[in-house]
């Protein structure tokens, strides 16, 4: 992935797309692409992936 790529992967994560979130994680757990392997990086971006969901299915039971 390029860096451009990434950066862009990286604003969506951001902005709270639960799918660039989780392959933020990946991308974090594993270390590929440039990136530094982080262990607490990719929990973080699981965890925001899985409040989104959270979050998506709460609003759909409230309707």
């Amino acid at each position: 992935m390029a860096k451009r790529e990434l950066l862009r992967l990286l604003k969506r994560a951001r902005d709270g797309e639960a799918a660039a979130q989780l392959i933020v994680a990946r991308i974090y757990l594993s270390g590929n692409d440039n990136t530094t392997a982080s262990i607490r990086a990719a929990l973080l971006w699981l965890n925001r992936a899985a409040n989104q969901q959270q979050d998506a299915e709460q609003a759909a039971e409230a309707h």
